[in-house]
């Protein structure tokens, strides 16, 4: 194939073919995603206007270690749907119940497992480091397998290419976790009332995605047999995109158990913004797996599909990064922005939001090719900055800076990487 037959094809699949559509499917996705947040960023804002500085570091903490919690779940889920959609490519309805049921024996013990050893570790480090909030590591568990729960039923959706259905289910699940966590905020002010709250959304959600899915196929197609899941294909993504979720919240950990209560509120506060642009590129990695599921085995298809999701990515980091540092006197404190904000900390933390969605994006990109490097960059980095935020850091400001320059350093590790892979493929080829 000659060079010029290669660059036709590659922006024939970049703009016209439907099947690597990661922008356009992201776009629907991405609609009802922000929907969703929207409900989450006003629980949290809730919290912010209800709760003291000392009390919202708490749940803001508490947040941060939700999301810790859940990565590996979330990490297996995104995997689900490259799997629910091979099925479904296969065998459609009947083939999908049957890898969604194959899924969720090979799931259930270790679930469980992972539920009983996250408590302990809550209960056992809450003594140590006398933290005062019981009920609060009591739930955080429980609330995170019960999301985990609920998203393997939407993967489902994934599978099928049905992002609208998809994005539907989240905006309403979203929308019932605000109003069972404000309930349980305004009943009882406290940070550990609000993830009560959640778990009873939670719940009350998988019931009804269970109900609707069994539904849709006749018994007699429910037992069809399929092939058991693959944990050597599961592990790579899982410990990579882990490595990226505890990267982008340490942080706030970190803050935690650095600075008093009062501080760990204001650098909570701070963060919840910059955070919140990191989220919202979460759609883009939605799509990104399933779409290079069905790409399989057209290597220009699954470029294209890479190059199209660092792109968004990058843009929509890189937005969202400009409008908090012009809005930022606007959103951070005053009458109707963010209590206890500091606009420094918020505006290092929003920077340092755009290598975060990178590196995520190359993590998956990595894996898809059975590459390493990128994950265990992301350990290193997380190593790297706690080494340096307990040596350096003394004030929030301080750390905020720490993070910024090791995300930046951890994105500019690996497009060296990733240039000197091209360069031997390259050489390789010739």
């Amino acid at each position: 194939m000659t060079l010029r037959s290669s660059l036709a094809r590659f922006g024939r699949v970049s703009l016209g073919d439907r099947d690597t559509s990661v922008i356009r499917r992201s776009l629907w996705v991405t609609f009802f995603f922000t929907l969703g947040h929207v409900c989450y960023y006003c629980l949290i804002v809730l919290a912010n206007r209800n709760l003291s500085p000392a009390d919202f570091g708490r749940f803001y903490t508490g947040w941060a270690i939700l999301n810790v919690l859940g990565a590996p779940g979330g990490v297996f889920v995104l995997l689900l749907s490259g799997y629910f959609a091979a099925a479904f490519r296969r065998g459609y309805m009947p083939a999908l119940i049957a890898a969604l049921g194959q899924a969720a024996r090979q799931a259930v013990w270790p679930t469980i497992l992972a539920l009983l050893a996250c408590e302990a570790a809550l209960a056992i480090g809450g003594r140590i480091f006398a933290i005062d909030a019981f009920w609060l590591g009591f739930l955080l568990p429980l609330t995170a397998v019960a999301s985990f729960m609920v998203e393997v039923l939407r993967a489902t959706y994934q599978g099928r290419l049905q992002f609208v259905r998809y994005g539907v289910y989240w905006t309403v699940w979203c929308a019932l976790q605000l109003l069972f966590g404000a309930v349980g905020l305004f009943l009882f002010d406290t940070p550990w009332a609000v993830f009560a709250g959640m778990l009873a959304a939670n719940t009350a959600v998988f019931a009804f995605l269970l109900a609707r899915i069994l539904l849709q196929v006749p018994p007699e197609k429910r037992l069809h047999r399929q092939q058991r899941l693959s944990l050597r294909e599961f592990m790579p993504l899982t410990t990579g995109l882990a490595a990226s979720v505890v990267l982008i919240n340490m942080d706030i950990l970190m803050s935690y158990f650095m600075f008093s209560a009062v501080v760990n509120g204001v650098y909570a506060a701070s963060a919840l913004l910059a955070k919140a642009i990191v989220t919202a590129t979460q759609p883009i990695i939605q799509i990104m797996i399933p779409v290079m599921t069905h790409a399989e085995g057209a290597p220009v298809d699954k470029r294209v599909v890479t190059i199209k999701t660092i792109g968004a990515a990058a843009t929509f980091a890189s937005l969202g990064a400009i409008v908090l540092w012009l809005g930022a006197p606007q959103v951070c404190g005053g009458r109707y922005g963010i209590q206890y904000c500091d606009v420094p900390i918020m505006g290092l933390l929003a920077v340092s939001a755009i290598p975060l969605v990178i590196l995520r994006v190359l993590v998956v990109a990595n894996v898809s090719y059975k590459q390493r490097g990128i994950a265990e960059l992301m350990y290193a980095a997380v190593a790297v900055f706690v080494f340096c935020a307990l040596r350096i850091s003394r004030d929030a400001h301080a750390l905020a800076a720490v993070y910024c320059l090791c995300c930046w350093g951890a994105l500019g590790l690996g497009c060296v990487l990733q240039c000197v892979r091209a360069i031997e493929r390259r050489r390789d080829i010739a």
